[in-house]
């Protein structure tokens, strides 16, 4: 097998690979029977679902299980073969794309999207195989499994295509995504103290040059110039404990975030320096806000739960350019 090294453009796979987990997480949460997502519960207060789960046979069980964990790798597999010319070559290839230097693609900002896409696919289907599963652990396993085998898979089949090669750089941060999403569920308590969530707002560069690449709103995934990630340490978690805070502070979160600007095709038309950024501080937490402070209704019940992973930078968020 030969083993070559390159330094080789990520952006085009980094939108195919967000776009298919959004997709199969989507299909994934459609397959399940109404009411089967709580999403009228915050992420670390679903509730019992040992009635849901006793409602189904065995055999609806098994169904549900495998729908998931073997339907999403092949509409994965299916799907790359077509659209992402997997197997245009019979030797297997290998990517370096390194991490956050600066002289990287992207400044590393797809590395961070890596890792928040399969974070997110994670904890979406243990949402649903807590009210598919009756054995806890099973609840957890599922997920993490089936989220694994899409990442790997991917890196797989972009092994054998002449321009991408496997990137264990992607690979290693799609399974630190798993990782944490696997021991928020896993431990309700610091879910409730700790998140990862990303802002994005359309770049002038994308809004206004996207159409000279023949892309559209559904590319947004790849301008990165629009996004920050951030995690953060949420004080509401402290409502939980014998820690005292005034009301006030439950409302707040510390963060600590990263981004990049002027890496993507849609920069460069205005010729300015590629930047990575740190940035960190005290911003609201609207999951919370919208979660005590808004009635409890049909239109509002899904905010809290958006709230959690979309970020929202309102606060005292200094940046610092590396």
């Amino acid at each position: 097998m030969e083993t070559e090294y390159r330094t080789v453009p990520r952006a085009c796979t980094g939108l195919r690979r967000w776009l298919i987990m959004v997709l199969i997480l989507g299909l994934t949460i459609a397959g399940v029977a109404p009411g089967a997502v709580a999403d009228e519960h915050s992420d670390n207060e679903l509730p019992a679902a040992d009635g849901d789960a006793r409602q189904l046979s065995d055999r609806q069980r098994r169904l549900l299980r495998y729908s998931i964990m073997v339907g999403a790798p092949m509409v994965t597999f299916i799907y790359g073969t077509e659209a992402w010319d997997w197997g245009e070559t019979s030797t297997f290839r290998w990517g370096r794309e390194r991490w956050f230097q600066q002289d990287t693609d992207s400044g590393g900002a797809d590395k961070l999207g890596h890792f928040f896409a399969h974070y997110l696919i994670s904890r979406g289907l243990y949402r649903v195989f807590y009210h598919i599963e009756e054995c806890e652990t099973r609840r957890l396993l599922y997920p993490a499994i089936t989220a694994g085998i899409i990442g790997t898979l991917i890196e797989i089949g972009d092994g054998f295509t002449g321009r991408y090669g496997f990137s264990w750089e992607d690979w290693v941060a799609n399974n630190v995504g798993i990782g944490l999403a696997y021991a928020l569920d896993r431990y309700p308590r610091l879910d409730r103290f700790i998140g990862v969530s990303g802002f994005y707002w359309p770049s002038d560069g994308f809004r206004e040059h996207r159409d000279k690449h023949d892309k559209n709103y559904l590319n947004f995934v790849a301008d990165y110039t629009g996004w920050k990630f951030a995690f953060n340490f949420r004080l509401a978690g402290f409502r939980d404990t014998r820690v005292e805070l005034p009301e006030f502070m439950h409302y707040l979160q510390l963060d600590l975030g990263y981004y990049t600007r002027n890496y993507t095709v849609y920069d460069q038309y205005y010729e300015k320096p590629e930047t990575r950024h740190l940035f960190g501080g005290i911003s609201v937490n609207f999951s919370e806000v919208t979660r005590q402070v808004l009635p409890r209704n049909r239109a509002t019940r899904l905010l809290p739960g958006v709230f959690r992973y979309y970020y929202v930078p309102v606060g005292l968020l200094p940046s610092h350019e590396l």
